[in-house]
């Protein structure tokens, strides 16, 4: 039995209990049983429309990804439970973020000219390079990627020292705009559903991935990669108002980056003692001071 009908059996019991007797809810048995009913026709009916499992992928920059709505997001076999809810989240945290990529110099020409000229094959071939181009990119959000021989580097010499992996020395930086924003309320979809493949017909859908350390087992509380896939790629380019360049190693986020690395690594210190005397200690420490303030009222210059 899926979650959504465990939580309407629930609520059955529950509406029942807050109600007097003679107001007692005899449909909702009946109500109940319609329901789970539609629930299998409806998933019935989503894999006849959408099969999983295949490979086809739209790949016109011209041709707007479906819509995903509640009839994918309350699917049990795309999204469970805490799969949604992470979802949402971090679609909610997108707003004011920026995307990251690492490149290469060339790679930076490329986009600096697909920028200036707003062209959007000039931009595909930038972003999707190669005889037909890879089918989707990957986006970092608010910080760099760090590739695992750099945070060897970085280890080795006692986190002082990186050197960045070749041809990746630049970041390009997007600003997350209002409407590539909604661009991914509207049509983002998950990367792994969590049973079996996506439906056919969101294969070529932008997703957020979680994995490793961008909201995966390594950090889930960072934000998922956004990978852009070739599909409706026109209205995402046509959303987006700047674009910048820095070298990687000197980037804000490749700071964040490695600090994130530092602290997932332990190279920090020690976990932190949560024994009761470390908690006395604590206490001890941030207990209220008398006030020697010589202005009444206190304006807090010798706390």
């Amino acid at each position: 039995m899926i979650a959504d009908v465990h939580l309407l059996r629930d609520l059955t019991g529950r509406l029942s209990g807050w109600l007097p007797a003679e107001r007692h809810l005899r449909p909702l048995p009946g109500l109940l049983h319609t329901l789970e009913t539609q629930v299998t026709l409806v998933r019935g009916a989503a894999q006849e429309r959408w099969p999983g499992g295949s490979k086809e992928r739209n790949d016109d920059p011209y041709a707007t990804p479906p819509l995903t709505g509640p009839e994918e997001l309350l699917n049990p076999m795309q999204y469970a439970t805490g799969q949604r809810s992470a979802f949402v989240r971090a679609l909610e945290r997108l707003e004011g973020s920026v995307l990251t990529r690492r490149m290469s110099a060339g790679e930076e020409a490329a986009f600096r000219t697909a920028a200036a000229t707003r062209d959007v094959d000039t931009a595909l071939t930038a972003l999707f390079p190669g005889r037909g181009g890879r089918g989707e990119a990957a986006f970092a959000v608010d910080v760099a990627f760090i590739f695992s021989r750099e945070v060897l580097d970085l280890k080795a010499s006692g986190w002082t020292t990186v050197h960045a992996e070749p041809g990746y020395e630049r970041i390009a930086e997007i600003p997350i705009t209002a409407g590539m924003l909604a661009f991914l309320r509207d049509h983002a979809y998950v990367s792994n559903p969590s049973e079996g493949a996506k439906f056919a017909a969101f294969n070529g859908s932008p997703n957020l991935k979680f994995e490793g350390g961008a909201g995966g087992a390594r950090d889930s509380a960072s934000a998922p990669n956004v990978i852009i896939k070739k599909q409706g790629f026109a209205q995402f380019w046509a959303a987006a108002d700047s674009i910048r360049f820095f070298d990687a190693l000197g980037y804000s986020g490749m700071k964040r980056a490695i600090a994130r690395e530092r602290a997932l690594a332990g190279a920090d210190g020690p976990a932190p003692d949560t024994s009761a005397e470390a908690q006395a200690r604590h206490d001890a420490r941030h207990a209220p001071r008398v006030q020697v303030d010589p202005f009444e009222g206190g304006l807090g210059l010798f706390d």
